[in-house]
C-alpha cells in the first residue's frame, strides 16, 4: 500500500527540486489535501484523481449520431472491463497536437468500446488514452457539510451544468429514513453517486448561522501532465487541476487565451482571494513593447506572473462569441514525479 503524504510536503518537495527523476510513469505520487471551507461561497476542485483503471491505444474509431450529436465510438483490442454504470473520465495521453491532453468524460461503454459524447479532433487509430473514474459528492464531501431536512438547513453544492448555469445539490437528512443527496428543482430529485469531473470548479455554500466552518480532506492521485479542455463565451468555472505549485505563468494560459492591448480586448482571469472576493488578471499584448501579465485595477499595474498563484479553481471570463480548447500546463517541477 502506498504511504499517502499531505501535499504540503509535496509542494515543498517541488520547490527544493529534490523528487527522484526515475519515478516511472504508471505510478503516480498518492496524497491528501485539507480544504477550510468557511461561512459563504468557497471555491474549490478536485485536484487529486482516482486512479487509472484502464490503458490502451486505439484500435479503430467510429463516427455515429448519438442525442443528436456526432459521437465517436472506440474500439480496442480486447475488452476493458471497466466498472459498471459510472460515469469515466478519458484522457488522450499520446495523440497528435491537437487530441493530446483532451479529457472528456463518457458514460457508454461495453465489452472493447467506449463511446465518447463527442468527437475529438485528429484523435486516431493507435493513439494511447488513460481512464479513471469520477469522484462523486459523498467520496468528496462525506458527512462534513450541514445536513438537514431540507435545503434550508444544508450547506448547498453548485456544479456547473454549462452556458454559466449550476446545478445544486444537498445532503437531506429526513427525520426518518436514511441520509442522501438530492438535487433542487421543482420537483427536487434523488441524486445518489453524483460524479464531478475534475476539471470542474465547484461552489460550496456554507450557510452562515447555520453552520460553523469545515475541513474537508480530499484523497487521491497527483496528475503530473498537462490537461486540455474546452470553455465557452462568458464565465467559465475550471479547476485549475494541480494540487500545488500552479502560477499565471506556469499554467501557460498567457498562450492560450484571447489576449490584446487592453482588458476589453482580452480574456480574464478571475482569481478568488476570499469568499466573494476577486482578483482580475489578463495577458496584455501592447501595439509595441513587452507583453505581460496585469492586474485589472485603477490604476492597473503589471505582475509578475511566476509570483501569482492560482487557487484550486478559477473563473476564465472568455471575451467574444467563439469557445476555445485550452491547456493548462502542470508546474515544470512535476516532470519529475
Amino acid at each position: 500500500m502506498k504511504t499517502l503524504i499531505p501535499l504540503t510536503a509535496l509542494a515543498a518537495l517541488l520547490s527544493s527540486g529534490s523528487l527522484p527523476a526515475q519515478t516511472p510513469a504508471y505510478s503516480k505520487p498518492s496524497g491528501y489535501t485539507t480544504k477550510q471551507l468557511t461561512a459563504g461561497f468557497n471555491l474549490v476542485s478536485v485536484t487529486l484523481q482516482k486512479p487509472v483503471i484502464f490503458t490502451g491505444a486505439i484500435s479503430s474509431i467510429n463516427q455515429i449520431i448519438f442525442s443528436q450529436e456526432t459521437a465517436s465510438v472506440l474500439s480496442f483490442a480486447t475488452a476493458h472491463n471497466l466498472p459498471v454504470g459510472k460515469m469515466l473520465i478519458l484522457e488522450v495521453i499520446n495523440g497528435s497536437g491537437v487530441s493530446d491532453q483532451v479529457v472528456q468524460e463518457f458514460s457508454v461503454y461495453s465489452g472493447n468500446e467506449i463511446t465518447l459524447p463527442s468527437t475529438i479532433t485528429e484523435l486516431a487509430p493507435q493513439n494511447i488514452v488513460a481512464v479513471r473514474e469520477a469522484a462523486t459528492l459523498e467520496e468528496i464531501f462525506g458527512t462534513i457539510l450541514a445536513s438537514g431536512s431540507n435545503s434550508a438547513s444544508s450547506d448547498i453544492v453548485w456544479v456547473p451544468s454549462g452556458s454559466g448555469k449550476f446545478d445544486r445539490y444537498y445532503r437531506r437528512t429526513p427525520l426518518s429514513g436514511a441520509a442522501g443527496w438530492r438535487k433542487l428543482g421543482n420537483p427536487e430529485s434523488n441524486a445518489p453517486n453524483t460524479p464531478i469531473i475534475y476539471l470542474d470548479g465547484l461552489f460550496v455554500e456554507i450557510k452562515p448561522g447555520v453552520t460553523s466552518n469545515k475541513t474537508i480532506t480530499v484523497t487521491g492521485q497527483v496528475k503530473t501532465d498537462s490537461a486540455k479542455f474546452a470553455i465557452q463565451p462568458g464565465f467559465n468555472l475550471v479547476g485549475t487541476v494541480f494540487p500545488v505549485g500552479t502560477t499565471l505563468t506556469s499554467s501557460g494560459l498567457q498562450t492560450q487565451l484571447t489576449s490584446g492591448s487592453n482588458l476589453a480586448s482580452s480574456d480574464v482571469i478571475w482569481v478568488s482571494t476570499s469568499p466573494g472576493v476577486f482578483v482580475r488578471y489578463y495577458y496584455r499584448t501592447p501595439l509595441s513593447g513587452v507583453a505581460g501579465w496585469r492586474m485589472v485595477g485603477s490604476p492597473e499595474t503589471t505582475v509578475d506572473g511566476s509570483s501569482v498563484s492560482l487557487p484550486e479553481a478559477i473563473f476564465i471570463e472568455r471575451k467574444g462569441r467563439v469557445g476555445k480548447d485550452i491547456l493548462i500546463t502542470s508546474p515544470a517541477s512535476y516532470s519529475n514525479l
